[in-house]
This record gives structure tokens, sequence and C-alpha cells, in this order.
């Protein structure tokens, strides 16, 4: 498994060598245009008797090594398994967060090139949920544990990036805790009593694998919102502009919730067309549009508000070969602010669409471009898509069958698009 990115306007694999024969299980890009930088969560391997953990590493715009930076836990044995950097706009998407299969919450400062973690609420259960708020000064975290009710942690980080908790929840009806989001429409105001204070707080609701959420804050306050949803939550959207919660089930239900008073109300509860091998990846495509990818051919685009839909085929993608038309579309991104949206198959094809507007109102389809089509390689599956902060930068993980394409051992290499 391994990142791939692409370049401004080559649409050629290559190999980013730092990750060659390493098992790569993430990635995240920061959203600093003027300093892209790609955190890398590689898998430990056994070296003789002794089994080495795992670490992350920060690559620059060109897929080449950032300073050198290797960041492991402080026992050096465990793996990271979550990524997330901190928006943009407070501290200057400096801080990285990474949660660790054993429990770690861990927050890593490009300014001091410092990381301190915490054990103190997960350990010795792996992070399944790692999420910062819109203003940066908080960091959820939850864990999938087997026994005892999963704990969700919500963390204060300061100026330097050192977490603290502010309060742990345990639900027992929601399982293992998989998503959150923030409600940033109608925030509450908060009283402002010293220059360290926050100014305002956003609420956040959270879903586990048992088919129900809840809603809390950083305040101590949490309560279960909805149980019995009839089936485990898939995709977790908020739409601030409408102030709805977003919810796509595992049974390809999509259910919708007005937050009014942050007292979820139910509003529309459809069940969704899907492909062969089921839902596979949903994200937002602008506004109020869903897109689903469900293993066809097919890219499934729904305006939740109107309840309307329309398809993006690949069979109508210029220069895409033809037996690639009917592959399974596995994984998305979207990029808002250029209005681009890319999708790979399992067989290792990939396609951008650009937005172009300007559709007449009985074919939406129409307001998407395909450029040009391009291939991962032989034997390489894509399980990530991420675009990165400047333009034409594309991250892809994969998992590969055999060594082709630089990789080794199985595992495959990175790419460079």
């Amino acid at each position: 498994r391994a990142p791939a990115m692409s370049g401004p306007s080559i649409f050629t694999p290559q190999p980013i060598k730092a990750v060659n024969g390493r098992n790569v299980s993430g990635f995240a890009w920061n959203l600093v245009p003027s300093q892209p930088l790609l955190a890398v969560a590689v898998e430990g391997a056994a070296k003789g008797s002794r089994v080495e953990g795992g670490s992350v590493l920060v690559l620059d715009g060109e897929g080449e090594p950032f300073e050198d930076v290797v960041i492991r836990t402080r026992e050096g044995r465990a793996n990271p398994v979550h990524l997330a950097w901190a928006p943009p706009h407070v501290q200057e998407g400096s801080l990285l967060a990474i949660g660790w299969d054993d429990g770690t919450v861990m927050v890593w400062s490009l300014k001091d090139r410092l990381a301190r973690g915490d054990q103190e609420q997960h350990a010795p259960h792996p992070v399944s949920l790692l999420l910062w708020s819109p203003d940066a000064e908080r960091i959820i975290s939850g864990d999938a544990r087997q026994e005892g009710a999963s704990t969700l942690a919500v963390w204060k980080v300061d100026s330097r990036g050192r977490p603290s908790t502010i309060c742990p929840y345990k639900r027992p009806f929601l399982g293992g805790i998989t998503h959150a989001i923030f409600r940033t429409a109608g925030r509450a105001s908060k009283l402002v009593t010293s220059s360290f204070a926050t100014a305002d707080s956003s609420p956040f609701y959270f879903a586990g694998d048992a088919g129900a959420f809840a809603f809390a804050t950083d305040a101590g306050q949490c309560v279960d919102a909805i149980g019995g949803l009839g089936a485990s939550v898939a995709a977790m959207l908020y739409d601030e502009g409408c102030d709805v919660l977003v919810m796509l089930l595992t049974n390809s239900v999509l259910a919708t919730f007005k937050l009014t008073d942050n007292k979820p109300a139910p509003l529309n509860k459809v069940k969704l067309s899907m492909g062969r091998a089921g839902l596979q990846c949903a994200i937002w495509a602008g506004s109020g549009h869903l897109a689903v990818a469900s293993g066809d051919g097919i890219l499934r685009l729904h305006d939740v508000a109107q309840g309307d839909h329309y398809n993006l085929m690949l069979a109508d993608v210029p220069g895409l070969p033809t037996e690639a038309a009917g592959e399974a579309l596995v994984v998305l991104a979207h990029e808002a602010q250029r209005g681009v949206l890319a999708a790979a198959t399992s067989e290792g094809s990939a396609v951008v669409w650009r937005r172009v507007g300007g559709a007449p109102t009985d074919e939406p389809e129409k307001a998407w471009a395909a450029l040009a089509p391009l291939a991962l390689g032989a034997g390489r599956v894509p399980t990530a898509l991420g675009w990165g902060p400047r333009e034409g930068l594309l991250a892809a993980r994969y998992t590969a069958g055999d060594s082709t394409g630089g990789g080794g051992g199985g595992t495959g290499g990175g790419l460079c698009l």
C-alpha cells in the first residue's frame, strides 16, 4: 500500500522512492499551498528476530523527504493508523495529529519539529477516529474496543501543539466509534473571560458501528441522539449551508437530519441505487452534492436537498479504453477550490472530472468535463485518493499483488502522477 502524487500537467505514475518496499497504511496532505507537505503512515516490519514499530514520514510536494522527519511513539513499537493536519488558518496549518494502534494520540508541530503524545484515554486499544475542530483548538479521538464501552475523548491543543484531555465520553449503545462531524452552523457563543479563553465552541456528533449516533460538546454535555438506524454508518457528512446531517448506511440507505437547536429531526430516508459491489466510497462533490462510488462504472451524484440525482459514466470519458468502461469505481476525492473530482477503479484506472458549470437543468452531468484518463499501473488497486493544496497534486494509496512498478514484496511502491 503506497501513496501517489500528480504533477501539474503530467499524468504518468512514478514511484515515491521514500516509501518503496514499505507498507503504507494512510496519508494526509496539509492545506498550505505555499508549503505542500504529505504525511505518510508506514507500518513496522520484522528485522531479524526483532519487530520494529511503524512511523510517520513527512514528504514535500515533490515526494521527497522533508528534512528527514520521521515520527515515532516514545516506545517505538506502535503503528500509525490515523493522520489529520490542522486547518490552515490556525497555526499556519503546522500541527499534525496522529493516532496510533496502541491508543496514543499525538500532535507533531512543524514549528519546533517536536511530537507530544498521550495514551491516557485509549490505550491499549487502537485509535479509530481522529478529527480537528474547525478552530484547531480541539481534537476528538475515539476507539473501537471490543470489551466495555468505547471511549470518545475531547482534547485541548495549545499554541505549541500540546494535547491535554478535557473530557472523555462513553456511550455503550454506539459500539465502536467510527465517524464524527463538527456542527459549524449556529455555534454556541461562550463568555470570554481572559485572553486565553476560546471565543466559541462547535458541538459535534459521533457515530458507531452499532447504527446509532450521539451529540456532544467540549463542556461535558453528551446525549444519545438517534438509535436504531437499521445498519452501521458508512459515511457521516455535514451540509453547513442547510445545517443538515447526512448519514449513509451500509445497507445503502441515505438518512438526513435537520439540526435545529442541536436536536436532530429526521428529514428524509431513502434507499439509493447502488452498483453490484455496494457502497465503496461517499464524499461531498460541491455544496450539497453527494458523490457515491459503488463498484461499477457509474459515478452517482445526489443533490441531497432537492432529492435529485444524475450520473457520470466511465463509458463517456474520452480516451478511456473500452475495456475500462465497466471497471468498478472504488475511491473518490474532491477538491472544492478548483472544482475537480477524481475517481479510481479497482483495476487501476483513474479519471479526473473538472466542474465547468453551465449545464442545462435537465442535463446536470454536462456541468462536469472529463480530463485525460490515466492508469496507475498493472496490479495496483487504489484504496484512497487525496488532493494536495497546490494545483495538480493528487495522492493515491494502493495495494499490489506483485512488485510491478517499483515496489517490493507484493506491496508495491509509491506513485507520482
